[in-house]
């Protein structure tokens, strides 16, 4: 499977989810944006879309156009969880920000606020203490880094296979996660169903649209970009 198709699928995905997902009328992509892959040899690609409805909407909307990108590209190819949750790093950052606002709990508050810094360790440390994060807990701030990657493992098996059991035995190997007791207490965690319910309706319209999909992916490889309004008038026309 050619690594730019992968692309292609992934960013289309998100558009299709995007579109799909819009309330009433509302534009999925942004007017302004673009969807669009790298045809010079760097798989990477993106995408703009557009903020739809208020409040829980926005945000697992938000949450169901990000986990689109790695499910869409995981049923075209194939990937080890750990493997797939590198390559869609950008997209679980994202992901655990949107769950952050729909369960604002402390796991989500210390992984978000760790997000936003972007260096090496001891700088993360300085900075995370200077803003009063973790009142200057060095060790627990480590601990909390180090928990993120795992988040992102977890989303990306849920990506991958839907498997919440793998999932939870993912966050649990992790000593001192602070997510529960045993596996059936983070299942009913608040944020974890939330992340699981997303996740199945996101599947559910992958297999609805999945024909718009493979059409956006395969317009991409011809052209590398779309503007926003091209792409939704393509997903709309097929739909």
């Amino acid at each position: 499977m050619s690594s730019l198709y992968s692309t292609a699928v992934h960013e289309a995905a998100h558009a299709v989810i995007a579109v799909h997902t819009a309330r009433g009328r509302s534009h999925g992509l942004a007017k302004n944006g673009v969807v669009t892959i790298d045809k010079d040899g760097d798989t990477l690609g993106s995408i703009q879309i557009k903020n739809s409805g208020t409040g829980r909407h926005r945000y697992e909307r938000r949450g169901m156009v990000l986990l689109a990108g790695g499910i869409g590209q995981h049923r075209i190819d194939p990937q080890d969880p750990e493997d797939l949750a590198g390559n869609i790093a950008k997209d679980t950052e994202q992901i655990i920000r949107s769950m952050q606002k729909l369960h604002p709990s402390q796991i989500f508050r210390d992984a978000a606020n760790l997000l936003y810094v972007k260096s090496e360790s001891v700088e993360i440390i300085k900075q995370a203490a200077m803003r009063g994060y973790f009142k200057n807990d060095a060790y627990r701030i480590a601990h909390t880094e180090l928990f993120i990657s795992k988040i992102k493992w977890a989303i990306a098996i849920m990506c991958a296979e839907g498997n919440d059991v793998k999932a939870v035995q993912c966050l649990m190997a992790y000593p001192n996660s602070r997510v529960g007791a045993n596996v059936s207490e983070v299942i009913q965690a608040p944020w974890f169903k939330t992340l699981g319910e997303l996740t199945n309706r996101t599947s559910a319209l992958l297999d609805k649209h999945w024909r718009e999909i493979h059409m956006l992916a395969n317009h991409l490889l011809e052209v590398g970009t779309m503007t926003g309004p091209e792409a939704e008038q393509m997903i709309r026309i097929a739909a």
